[in-house]
């Protein structure tokens, strides 16, 4: 299901638009607000922060979980100069590692694509149209929808994004549901009506308290409109895209009085210089929570919980 673009990897043809690259300079106005200390606003409970968060920044399929990459992760920037491209992959593939990530070999065709371009609108519109069933998979849980598609294409946002995910069964890792073309799961050998073609969705257990699928990401695709990013460093937008990269984020998420590079754009005053103590904890719930839970709300109060063990972690670390 890849987007037929491997062509446009790590050593692809890295021209035109740069990113502004200063590093190492902090943001006129900025702190360093990384101390977990800090982090809990307004004087909340750790996990009813986490659970607050997350409420407002993930944005997973109606009716599944928080997806992560669980197959092979790899990367491709276009129309990015090299030097800031590698950096912007180096990023996103050092952070996927530590969580656990497999990362592909080099020319390797991208799962997760970032282009860089000077008309967003333009651009997506002209990749949705040559491409739309990558976009809308004709299968249960892989995408957020129409409406979401037509914002993708249609919005004033610096960095937009567009996740596909496919439910898996969470013992073999195999599709729970059949995607356009693919074999039917048990076909008949008489083909007069559309049920002996075969079912469509793989039902893996009935049990009413557990779970037994997982929600993996299958492909990102991000674009950049160059001219709306200001002047963010380098550092700053690698670390933005890592998070849209690897977890499923509302386009349309406020996560003031957080400390999170989610702020970059709609508060660059107040955004972090990197990645934060908080963000990397967000990921390390989404990655290393058990979402076995039946209900939506179980399965990202999961991840809130394991967020909220990996910020002790963090805070049970001496520090240097």
């Amino acid at each position: 299901m890849g987007f037929g673009i491997a062509a446009l990897a790590v050593a692809a043809a890295l021209s035109g638009s740069t990113v502004t690259d200063h590093a190492s300079e902090p943001l006129a106005g900025s702190q360093d607000e990384s101390r977990l200390d800090d982090i809990v606003v307004l004087g909340r409970p750790l996990r009813e922060a986490t659970v607050a968060f997350i409420d407002e920044v993930a944005a997973p399929v109606e009716g599944s979980g928080a997806a992560a990459w669980r197959q092979t992760l790899c990367i491709g920037v276009g129309n990015l100069q090299r030097e800031a491209a590698e950096q912007i992959i180096e990023r996103i593939s050092a952070t996927a590692e530590g969580l656990g990530v497999r990362l592909g070999r080099p020319g390797c065709e991208p799962r997760v694509f970032i282009t860089f371009t000077i008309d967003a609108n333009e651009t997506t519109r002209a990749m949705v149209a040559s491409r739309r069933r990558e976009f809308r998979l004709n299968m249960s849980g892989a995408n957020r929808g129409g409406r979401a598609l037509a914002r993708f294409q249609n919005t004033d946002a610096a960095v937009r994004w567009w996740h596909v995910s496919i439910p898996v069964d969470i013992d073999t890792g195999i599709a729970a549901n059949r995607g356009p073309g693919d074999t039917p799961f048990e076909a008949s050998g008489d083909l007069t009506s559309p049920n002996d073609f075969g079912d469509n969705r793989r039902i893996v257990t009935g049990s009413l308290l557990r779970n037994d699928l997982r929600d993996d990401l299958a492909q990102v695709i991000i674009v950049v409109d160059v001219d709306k990013i200001g002047a963010v460093t380098t550092d700053q937008l690698a670390a933005y895209l890592t998070m849209v990269a690897l977890v499923q984020i509302d386009p349309e998420a406020q996560p003031r009085g957080y400390d999170t590079i989610l702020n970059l754009f709609d508060h660059p005053e107040r955004a972090p210089a990197s990645l934060t103590s908080w963000d990397l904890a967000f990921l390390s719930g989404v990655y290393g929570a058990e979402q076995s839970q039946i209900s939506d709300e179980g399965r990202l109060g999961a991840v809130a919980a394991a967020m909220a063990h990996s910020v002790r972690v963090q805070q049970a670390t001496p520090r240097d």
